[in-house]
């Protein structure tokens, strides 16, 4: 993991018939989270950036005419398909995080209980299950020892 967040300026065109690029400025963090906010303007202007291909068979939308409020339809559209998207990314994880919740022994009854104890109740339960785990095989390991020990002697006093 990288203790420093280096920025990274990407710029693309949202509309290939509008001339105007825009520039966005994300952390590695952001860029991970998929949030991007617009750059400051403070980048040299003389780099230029690799463009994003942009495939001509994609569905177009009524609203995308050759005006200046095209890009800005456009970017609606985007923003509503994203919104959309993280919306259902924060139901899922909302429901796992409550599935995660009742599988856990004393939480199921706590409606409103933090992400956080969740996580920390689940680490501690989990641990716990692993050393059950190791006593369970040790005790298993005991007794087909014994089991070996009674046979063999079994099979002594039978011989008797």
């Amino acid at each position: 993991m990288v203790n420093s967040r280096k920025p990274v300026t990407i710029t693309v065109r949202a509309d290939p018939l509008d001339p105007v690029m825009k520039r966005f400025h994300i952390s590695i963090h952001q860029q991970q989270h998929n949030y991007a906010a617009p750059s400051p303007d403070t980048l040299p202007q003389h780099v230029e950036p690799p463009r994003k291909r942009i495939s001509p068979s994609k569905p177009r939308s009524f609203c995308h005419l050759s005006s200046p409020q095209s890009s800005d339809c456009e970017d609606t559209d985007k923003r509503k398909a994203h919104n959309f998207l993280e919306r259902k990314r924060r139901n899922d994880l909302r429901s796992r995080f409550l599935s995660l919740r009742d599988e856990i022994p004393g939480l199921a009854d706590c409606p409103k209980t933090p992400k956080v104890a969740i996580l920390t109740r689940a680490t501690e339960y989990l641990q716990q299950l692993h050393v059950s785990e190791r006593q369970k095989a040790q005790e298993r390991k005991q007794l087909k020892s014994r089991q070996l020990q009674l046979l063999q002697r079994l099979a002594l006093l039978k011989r008797s």
